[in-house]
């Protein structure tokens, strides 16, 4: 199952990528996701974080007042890179309430797994869903001669290695995350018709040592959003 995902900018500080060494990390990373989808195929155990009722508004309001200040709040996790970041005004919510957020541990609950078969061939990891649902990750493909994760023919540039703690979205992992985004610079000159398509792959282990593939994808055309889907989960063999 795909579905809109609502904790994206409510606990985008919680994702902590570490940079190092860009051609190691890279060659790392790689090998990783090599070592990972080694068989011939796996049953994909996908995943959706479970919120109490009395969090949800919190996290509406949140959310809004991210996008309604989306460039100033940039610069702020920027400023506090690799640390928790400490209450705003702008943030639309409470003191109280933001100190709820950050105590506040997602619970995962599993929603479908499916078979997804694994084809390598001339240099590429490919994956194909059995099942028309999961075609999320039929877009996925990883170039093993120039070590580049490739999505919907796009190459993806790689952030570097990601620590995420107890309370992120989807618990503690460890791993790597790919991100892009692209977006029209005809189009931003008129922000109401704005074309733009972001795309986010995560893969780690998590601390029960079980391992995590999460696609996250956004298209926006004209100014209307045209998708925004995700799908996480865990890959078992």
């Amino acid at each position: 199952m795909v579905k809109p995902f609502l904790l994206s900018l409510a606990l985008v500080g919680c994702l902590l990528p570490h940079r190092g060494t860009a051609q190691t990390i890279a060659d790392t990373a790689i090998q990783f996701a090599d070592s990972i989808f080694h068989q011939p195929g796996f049953r994909y155990q996908e995943v959706e974080t479970g919120i109490p009722p009395d969090i949800q508004p919190i996290l509406v309001r949140f959310n809004n007042a991210l996008v309604a200040n989306r460039q100033w709040f940039e610069e702020y996790k920027n400023t506090y890179a690799g640390q928790p970041l400490p209450y705003n005004q702008r943030f639309g919510i409470s003191a109280d309430e933001y100190k709820r957020l950050q105590s506040f541990i997602p619970q995962l609950v599993p929603v479908d797994t499916q078979k997804v078969n694994i084809i390598r061939e001339a240099g590429y990891i490919r994956l194909h869903g059995v099942d028309s649902s999961f075609q999320l990750l039929d877009y996925l493909q990883i170039d093993l001669k120039k070590r580049l994760v490739v999505y919907g023919g796009d190459t993806i540039p790689l952030v570097g290695r990601t620590v995420a703690p107890v309370s992120s979205p989807y618990g503690e992992w460890q791993g790597f995350t790919w991100r892009l985004e692209k977006v029209d610079a005809a189009s931003t000159l008129a922000s109401s018709r704005v074309t733009a398509r972001v795309v986010e792959i995560n893969m780690g282990l998590t601390a029960a040592a079980r391992v995590f593939l999460r696609v996250k994808y956004q298209q926006m055309q004209g100014g209307v959003a045209t998708a925004n889907l995700e799908m996480a989960g865990y890959v078992q063999y």
